[in-house]
C-alpha cells in the first residue's frame, strides 16, 4: 500500500494529523508531536506506527512511498516531443512541449514557495474543462436517453435551447453564440424533464 492511502485512512479514522505542504514538499503534520514528515521519508509498521525513515533508517516500513504522480512522453506517431502527466488516479493530462513543462514548473514553484496564484477562480462548470455538450451533442444524448426520436432533432434542439435560456439547465452559457451545456446539469434536466413528461395525463379526444 502507498503511504498516502495508509495515512488518509488513519486521518479519516480520527488520528490527529493533517496532510499539508512544507518547503514545497507534500507530507503529514502530526498534531500530537507538531512534527512534519514529508511523504518521501514517511514510513509505517505495526510496531512503530508512523515514523521518519531518516531518523530510523533501520526500521522496515510496510508501505511504499513513491510519488504516484508520473510524467511520460506523449506517444504520438509523428514523433512530437511532448509530455503527459499521469495523475494518481491514472488520468492523463497533456503538459505540452518541454518549454511549456518548464513554464508550468515555474508556476508551481511560485505557488508552493511563495503562495502566488491567479486570483480568478475556475468554476467547476467552466466550458474550458471540455466536459460540456454543445446543442448537437445534447440532442444526441437526449435521444439516446429516450427523450425524443430520431428525425425530430430540430424540435428537440429548440427545447434544449429554451431550457438553457430560461435557466432550467444550470450553468448553461453561450460562447460565440453557441450554447455550452455542462453534462452533469444537462443530464439532471433531462431526467427531471423525462419524469415530468411521463407524469402528464394523456389528452383525450374531444
Amino acid at each position: 500500500m502507498n503511504i498516502r492511502l495508509r495515512i488518509l485512512a488513519s486521518i479519516r479514522g480520527g488520528m490527529p494529523a493533517q496532510i499539508t505542504v512544507q518547503d514545497a514538499a507534500s507530507g503529514v503534520l502530526f498534531a500530537d508531536e507538531g512534527e512534519f514528515i514529508p511523504y518521501a521519508r514517511l514510513g509505517y509498521n505495526a510496531q512503530l506506527g508512523y515514523f521518519d525513515t531518516q531518523s530510523l533508517p533501520d526500521a522496515i516500513s510496510d508501505c511504499e512511498n513513491h510519488n504516484p504522480e508520473t510524467i511520460h512522453r506523449y506517444g504520438v506517431p509523428d514523433g512530437w516531443q511532448a509530455y503527459v502527466w499521469l495523475d494518481a488516479d491514472g488520468f492523463p493530462h497533456q503538459l505540452g512541449e518541454l518549454h511549456q513543462v518548464a513554464d508550468l514548473y515555474a508556476a508551481l514553484g511560485a505557488l508552493l514557495l511563495r503562495g502566488e496564484l491567479d486570483q480568478e477562480p475556475v468554476d467547476e462548470f467552466d466550458p474550458a474543462w471540455g466536459q460540456n455538450f454543445d446543442t448537437a451533442d445534447a440532442v444526441a444524448e437526449a435521444i439516446a436517453y429516450g427523450y425524443g426520436d430520431a428525425g425530430d432533432e430540430a424540435r428537440l434542439a429548440d427545447t434544449i435551447r429554451a431550457a438553457a435560456r430560461t435557466g432550467r439547465i444550470r450553468k448553461a452559457c453561450q460562447r460565440n453564440g453557441a450554447w455550452s451545456l455542462p453534462k452533469l446539469t444537462f443530464r439532471d434536466w433531462l431526467v427531471k424533464s423525462s419524469e415530468e413528461k411521463r407524469g402528464r395525463p394523456r389528452k383525450e379526444n374531444a
